[in-house]
């Protein structure tokens, strides 16, 4: 039977891959934890280390009211200097900010997010010359829209960097969304490529993403004034190319970001976007091939079913060679239905039985969100082929799927269809005085403008009334 030989292979591969991931990110996690606790206990925030941040920028995309509390209170555990850059795409939904260290940045909600960062860095890097900072010493983190960062997130980061070398830290990505794609976003992302970042970051060739990715402001000085590039997969080409250059980068397993999970429509375009930029950068087997095993599976089932329905029970003899390998390929040697339950049920263990592991290993994990993500990532790899097949259309039309930084996601009493917004002015907070220039500039020329025609109407007005007078007297006159 093809259900139960795969099945049972399956189980298998599963079961020793999740046992050895978890058992070499585990001892990694308490390697950076024992590390982690030795710097604390030598060097505190501000201290005397080289590598240490000075000034920490964070780039906060259409921050929602948590985010901003939450980096308030990240200053109060830390010693170095935090600004915040809040990119806005929405002036009615964001109160302008007093505080010197944070600046706004408006953008339009259709531009690119990639487009978006390479703006907010090129504004941190003239901050920075401007206020006089070593960019070695200033690092630059992200936290997307709808995310919330931990309020010891500076801490872990700063204890981080400061490790000499280290030019970029990935914080611990930790997905909240309920339903099953939460869940499967949370197994997928927050668990298992948690784990494999993990055991990359010893080597110092760990993945960052967009969310929770910290870097140093020199290192993004060497990539020029676009480090980060539209098309490229997950995080915009950034990590592949600080690679290149020979920079550490670490996975802090200390620091958190919680993000909200996907929409299913979303989660289409974003895998279709990342299909794409994989298809340039040529490795995309790896990423497909699970979903393409989960497709074969449900089609297998399928026509197994089909076939204990109305099909005969063998391929007739004079069957050409290609019939009964497609008849063995799709499973419809399946004898009866208690066979094939038992498959059913041996692949449900397959997906199910990680969840052990990963509760023994993993102590912050809830059994029963574990069991939900198990249960629906098999939705999110069924995704892939889909997202493969548009992908390649679109490359096939020469058209790019963008990733465009969107609305804010956190909803006010003021927005809505009739409350008015405000035009997206590319300005940022300090850029108050030249702003006054201009309004002074712009109120002198209409208080111009409006003398100019108030004064020729009256002008005009005036000359009719003397042209009148002087004609009356002048038949006066005559008569």
């Amino acid at each position: 039977m093809t259900l139960m030989v795969a099945g049972v292979a399956c189980l298998a591969v599963s079961s020793v891959w999740h046992v050895s991931l978890a058992l070499l990110s585990a001892r990694e996690a308490s390697r950076w934890a024992a590390g982690a606790t030795a710097a604390s206990d030598d060097v505190q925030p501000g201290g005397g280390s080289s590598a240490a941040p000075s000034f920490l920028w964070l780039v906060l995309v259409n921050p929602a009211p948590a985010a901003l509390a939450a980096v308030r209170a990240a200053g109060l555990w830390l010693r170095c200097r935090i600004r915040a850059v809040v990119v806005v795409s929405d002036l009615s939904l964001h109160e302008r900010a007093d505080h010197a260290d944070m600046h706004r940045l408006v953008v339009p909600p259709r531009l690119d997010r990639a487009e978006v960062l390479n703006r907010a860095y090129r504004l941190i890097r003239a901050r920075c010359r401007d206020y006089g900072e070593d960019p070695a010493r200033t690092v630059v983190g992200i936290i997307d829209a709808g995310a919330v960062p931990d309020e010891r997130l500076a801490v872990a980061v700063w204890r981080a960097f400061r490790e000499p070398g280290v030019g970029a830290v990935q914080a611990r990505l930790q997905i909240v969304g309920a339903g099953a794609l939460g869940a499967a976003e949370q197994y997928e992302r927050g668990v298992l490529a948690d784990a494999v970042n993990l055991l990359r970051s010893r080597r110092g060739r760990a993945r960052l993403g967009v969310n929770g990715a910290f870097v140093r402001l020199s290192e993004l000085s060497r990539l020029g004034p676009r480090p980060w590039r539209p098309g490229a997969p997950d995080d915009y080409g950034l990590s592949l190319r600080l690679r290149r250059l020979g920079v550490l980068i670490r996975h802090c397993a200390d620091a958190r970001v919680f993000a909200r999970g996907t929409d299913q429509r979303v989660i289409v375009r974003q895998y279709t976007r990342t299909v794409q930029g994989r298809l340039r950068a040529r490795h995309i087997a790896g990423w497909v091939v699970p979903g393409v095993v989960v497709m074969w599976v449900l089609a297998a089932f399928a026509a197994a079913a089909w076939r204990l329905l109305v099909a005969p029970s063998e391929p007739p003899a004079d069957a050409s060679r290609w019939s009964t390998l497609l008849w063995t390929a799709m499973a419809m040697d399946t004898p009866s239905w208690s066979a094939l339950l038992q498959a059913a049920a041996l692949w449900a263990g397959a997906a199910v039985a990680p969840v052990v592991v990963w509760w023994v290993a993993r102590h912050d994990l809830a059994v029963g969100n574990l069991v939900r993500g198990a249960v629906g990532r098999p939705l999110l790899l069924l995704v892939r082929p889909l997202a493969f097949g548009l992908a390649l259309g679109r490359s096939l039309l020469r058209l790019r799927t963008g990733d465009s930084v969107g609305a804010p996601i956190v909803m006010s009493p003021l927005a809505g269809s009739d409350a008015p917004r405000a035009e997206a002015v590319f300005v940022d907070a300090t850029g108050r005085r030249r702003r006054r220039l201009w309004t002074v500039a712009y109120g002198t020329s209409l208080a111009s403008m409006t003398y100019v025609v108030v004064a020729g109407v009256g002008g005009d007005a005036r000359l009719q009334r003397a042209g009148e007078h002087r004609g009356r007297g002048s038949v006066d006159r005559v008569w």
